[in-house]
């Protein structure tokens, strides 16, 4: 048996080892010669060197004869082994756990190590899967650059800092926005979009921003992203100029925004799409009503009853049955703003839900509820079967089978690897500096009681499928 280096037979000596739990010690060890012997003084050793007629490492002898014990403790288990042993599982699954390491070098190797010995593992394999922080940075305008090359009418905006020297630049926040996504979205959805941040869980902390649409089957529709140095308005107010440029949008007219209550995005809408709507989303209303003290069940049902309703009169006589349990609830809610959550005040244009009359050629019946989805509601749906037509000719455009087409018609070109992005484009690029948060470290993040810890977003689409906005 040959091998290309001493260094490459030590390690698989020490592989050998720790796989069949006998511990080694090496007598003699040089680029030449390298000999190995069982650490308990049993007969088993190994000797090979370096064969200069064949330029490889061989393989001279070999007693295999082993008369210890098995040793369930391996010095050369050590965390280095433990991460590059580990490299494709935790390539596979990042959030592989230290508890199953443990049990799987026991139960397979038969060996015990420490759980601080794993953490280091663990952390070794992220590291030598992602490469250092410097070097991931080094590469993001060589990234940026080859990204452009492949999607030529993209927008990737690249914003750095510099010291007060202008000597060392530094990540401060960087926008994506494909062509494909645009052109599908203008063409394929409705004109809703959904706007929500969410916090980066690294040292560096962050947030990343998004935007996405609707598609006929009422499922998202990514349009454009962006990692930046917090959620704020100066932020919001930077992400949503680039958006409103790559989508042709002039001050929102005739287009519905859909967030969350955070300030300095309340703030950037405002200023930059004075006429769109802009609905919030019901889960945080609700969550932000709550904590005024309105938590009891029949209130909540009303809240969500007042919602839910398509017409004034309606949403009218809900508000006056809070008011008779507790008026500074009625009062809380109205504060809010009634156009920017009940469906009874809300724009049908988008088609976006959030004794009748029907006119069948308008697509309109009084309840609303055909204005604002554009599926038939049920009392058009009778006038529909009574003049023996199908209620799938009456659903609105945006929701038919070539508008989701149209969606998904443009493909996104796929990027060379990493290798073949060139040289440095223009200077290097540092991290940020990581920022302490103020105030105690919060291990968790704090739910409204509304929303688990991980369904921020979610909750926002649901609220844009649901018309709960």
């Amino acid at each position: 048996m040959t091998f290309e280096s001493a260094s490459q037979f030590k390690a698989a000596v020490k592989n050998y080892a720790i796989c069949n739990g006998f511990n080694v010690r090496f007598e003699w060890s040089t680029e030449t010669i390298v000999e190995v012997a069982c650490k308990k003084h049993c007969p088993w050793r190994i000797y090979a060197s370096w064969g200069p007629t064949r330029e490889a490492f061989i393989i001279k002898s070999l007693n295999d004869e082993h008369m210890c014990y098995t040793d369930p403790t391996n010095i050369h288990a050590n965390y280095h082994w433990i991460a590059e042993h580990f490299l494709e599982t935790i390539r596979r699954d990042t959030n592989y756990t230290v508890v199953d390491m443990l049990r799987e070098l026991q139960e397979k190797y038969g060996i015990i190590v420490s759980r601080p010995t794993c953490y280091n593992a663990r952390s070794l394999a992220r590291k030598m899967l992602q490469g250092s922080l410097n070097e991931q940075y080094h590469m993001l305008p060589c990234y940026v650059a080859e990204l452009r090359k492949v999607n030529m009418n993209s927008t990737f905006q690249l914003e750095v800092e510099h010291d007060i020297h202008h000597s060392l630049a530094r990540f401060k926040r960087l926008y994506i926005c494909l062509e494909s996504l645009v052109r599908g979205f203008l063409e394929g959805c409705r004109p809703v979009i959904g706007l929500d941040g969410c916090f980066l869980k690294t040292d560096l902390k962050g947030q990343l921003l998004r935007t996405v649409g609707r598609d006929g089957n009422n499922q998202m529709f990514p349009i454009a992203w962006a990692v930046v140095e917090g959620e704020n308005q100066a932020s919001w107010t930077w992400f949503i100029s680039l958006l409103i440029r790559d989508l042709g949008i002039v001050d929102g007219h005739g287009w519905t925004i859909v967030s969350d209550q955070q300030k300095g995005l309340e703030n950037a809408v405002a200023g930059l799409l004075p006429n769109a709507e802009h609905r919030n989303c019901a889960r945080h209303i609700y969550a932000n009503w709550r904590k005024k003290g309105h938590s009891i069940v029949i209130l909540r049902n009303l809240l969500w009853k007042a919602m839910k309703c398509t017409t004034r009169e309606g949403f009218q006589s809900v508000i006056e049955q809070m008011k008779t349990l507790k008026a500074e609830a009625a009062q809380d809610l109205l504060e809010v703003g009634v156009q920017k959550f009940c469906r009874a005040f809300i724009s049908d244009k988008p088609k976006c839900e959030t004794g009748y009359m029907v006119d069948l050629h308008a697509h309109h019946c009084i309840c609303r509820y055909w204005d604002i989805t554009g599926i038939p509601c049920p009392h058009s749906i009778a006038c529909i079967h009574f003049i023996r037509a199908d209620p799938a000719n009456y659903v609105n455009e945006w929701l038919k089978m070539d508008s989701y087409q149209l969606a998904y018609t443009y493909g996104i070109p796929p990027m060379n690897g990493k290798n073949m992005w060139g040289g440095n484009a223009g200077s290097y690029l540092f991290p940020p500096l990581a920022k302490k948060q103020p105030g105690r470290l919060k291990h968790r993040r704090r739910t409204n009681g509304s929303q688990s810890a991980s369904r921020g977003f979610s909750n926002l689409l649901k609220s844009m499928t649901k018309l709960q906005v």
